[in-house]
């Protein structure tokens, strides 16, 4: 094949269209369908494909950033923009594909993952009005065929297969617009003198009135609405000639797929993000916040490395210390007044329990006074088979922890502490079930309610102030909430209490209301901090709020939430950190809209 430089791959930034139609909206666009139709006629032109400019804010990197990018070579090289950055995806020599923002003429490395072999080249859908979460990259593979994914960098990491022909190595993929069908896919195979064209209602083949080898395609712009269609360029592999073809009578106007009805969230920055977790994988999962009354810009937010470890961070997110007390999934604080409860007589003024996979039990650390510094007091065991989420509370002088199984088995017990020995008694004294596999709860004391989080399903309440209550299924998972429903906590704003729980599925955050409606506010999320090069938040497990006034930015309280994916760059699960200020006005703006 030609050897081409890094600029012949980069295409034209060309005004290319809204995103995920190929995800693919309608059924023509699920089928392989090759229409017979008349060659398509190719004109020999003088340019050649590498001569496409590349866009400004990256012709004028620098070469260090130049070399940095490509130190590992280039298989597949494309651009974007999105909007008002330009994205950049390289797939290097060894499979691994990296994807850059681009702000002013500073590359900024957003993630990277193992993408596999055979990518030759790659594009993205671009247009002035196109939102990054729903823009899609495009990848040519000479062993597989098309494949598309979403380009957001916090979405999952996930292709699905648009197009796959035996014996068709697919080896050039462009996107373009036209204003008579909107925007457009091709794609070209060595193996066929034609190409492949995707609208966002039909799969056209055209084939070309002569027999090349194209391994290269490019859009032209369309000049405006009275030349509503581009040009196409291909080469040819052989012979390196470039030829050009006009798709005016080949293209014809088809209705758009219906708009998707999702609710728009309101965007929240993270001001800080605490320290990677140890563990690769999904180990960070549940934070909780620890109030230091005595300097409250002191306070600790404790999270759970869920392969083995509980962890302390500061408020601007360093990590303090680390615990390795076993796989702990949630953790809760709960505050008390006890002295001398600890070894050294060091006074304290709340317990963290965590549920610990380990050994199936509830983990009882004491934190100190001032320092927040933890100290095991017990391991108390539990009956269940693989403990999971809990919460805890303070009811009738003694902390009350409910503690539950990924089978949905819920345990509620009584946990007493002696302030001279520091030993913990524990007794069940309730157990129910929900159907499925539950995690995150909250409980208001206030209202004597308990908040239970079904993963697949939605919230139920329970009434603590009767040991043997039954659940009542509260609130059922529905557009825009997508499960699972993981996280809860709650937050004040304004003298009214909100219930706060994970989306998972669209990486958002549900408000509801916690009168007897239930009714959802609406949907926030946390994205990316640009500023501050702190990325957002995705696939929450746990979360955490406080209302408390912890002195400067978090003086209106605090929002923690567990990044799934922690990217700008790739690395380890982290938890990010939001101002309570921040939570709170985007509430008021959901009232607002409401």
């Amino acid at each position: 094949m030609t050897a081409l430089s890094i600029p012949t791959l980069l295409p034209t930034p060309l005004r290319w269209a809204l995103s995920l139609f190929v995800a693919l909206g309608c059924s023509a666009c699920a089928t392989n369908t090759e229409n017979a139709t008349p060659p398509l006629a190719l004109q020999a032109v003088e340019h050649e494909l590498a001569e496409y400019p590349l866009p400004s804010d990256i012709r004028s990197a620098s070469p260090s950033h130049v070399d940095t990018l490509f130190s590992k070579g280039v298989e597949a090289l494309c651009a974007g923009k999105i909007g008002a950055y330009y994205h950049m995806i390289n797939v290097d020599a060894e499979n691994m594909l990296h994807h850059y923002e681009w702000r002013g003429n500073t590359p900024t490395l957003l993630r990277s993952f193992a993408i596999g072999p055979g990518i030759k080249s790659c594009a993205i859908t671009e247009a002035e009005n196109t939102q990054l979460k729903s823009a899609t990259l495009f990848l040519a593979d000479e062993f597989s065929g098309l494949w598309a994914m979403p380009l957001h960098p916090e979405h999952e990491v996930s292709k699905s297969l648009q197009f796959y022909q035996p014996d068709t190595p697919v080896e050039g993929v462009a996107t373009g617009y036209s204003h008579a069908t909107g925007p457009l896919v091709a794609w070209v195979s060595p193996a066929h003198s034609g190409v492949w064209l995707q609208t966002q209602c039909a799969r056209h083949y055209f084939s070309f009135d002569k027999d090349i080898a194209p391994e290269l395609v490019r859009f032209s712009s369309p000049d405006s609405p009275d030349t509503p269609v581009p040009m196409l360029y291909v080469n040819d592999d052989e012979t390196g000639a470039v030829y050009a073809a006009s798709l005016t009578d080949k293209l014809s106007a088809c209705d758009a797929p219906a708009a998707s009805s999702q609710s728009k969230a309101i965007p929240l920055l993270a001001v800080y993000e605490t320290t990677p977790v140890d563990n690769y994988g999904d180990a960070a999962d549940d934070p909780a916040i620890w109030y230091n009354n005595q300097s409250p810009a002191q306070s600790l937010i404790i999270g759970t490395d869920k392969k083995g470890a509980l962890n302390t961070y500061s408020l601007q997110g360093k990590r303090m210390a680390s615990h390795p007390i076993g796989k702990v999934n949630n953790v809760e604080v709960v505050a008390i007044s006890l002295a001398g409860v600890t070894p050294t007589g060091t006074p304290i003024n709340a317990l963290a329990i965590a549920s610990n996979r380990t050994h199936n039990s509830l983990s009882v650390l004491s934190v100190a006074q001032g320092s927040g510094e933890l100290a095991l007091l017990s391991d108390i065991p539990t009956p269940l088979s693989d403990i999971y989420g809990l919460c805890a509370f303070n009811h009738n002088g003694n902390i009350d922890v409910l503690v539950n199984s990924t089978s949905g088995e819920y345990l509620r017990y009584q946990l007493s502490l002696n302030p001279d020995s520091g030993n913990i008694d524990a007794s069940m004294v309730h157990a129910f079930t929900l159907p499925s596999q539950p995690e995150g709860c909250v409980v208001d004391t206030q209202k004597g309610v308990a908040y239970l989080g079904e993963e697949s399903t939605g919230v139920w309440t329970l009434d603590v102030n009767q040991t043997q209550a039954s659940p009542q299924l509260a609130i059922t998972i529905a557009a825009p909430v997508e499960s699972d429903v993981e996280g809860l906590s709650l937050f004040d704003v304004d003298g009214v209490r909100y219930l706060i729980a994970s989306s998972q599925g669209n990486n958002q955050y549900a408000v509801y209301s916690t009168d007897h409606t239930f009714s959802l506010i609406g949907m926030v999320e946390v994205a990316a901090n640009r500023e501050k090069s702190i990325d957002g938040a995705s696939e929450t497990d746990g979360l955490a709020t406080s209302n408390y006034n912890f002195g400067g930015e978090f003086s209106e309280g605090i929002f923690v939430v567990q990044d799934g994916r922690n990217i700008m760059p790739s690395e380890r699960q982290n938890f990010k950190i939001v101002t309570g200020a921040s939570l709170a006005n985007a509430i008021r703006s959901l009232n607002a809209a409401n």
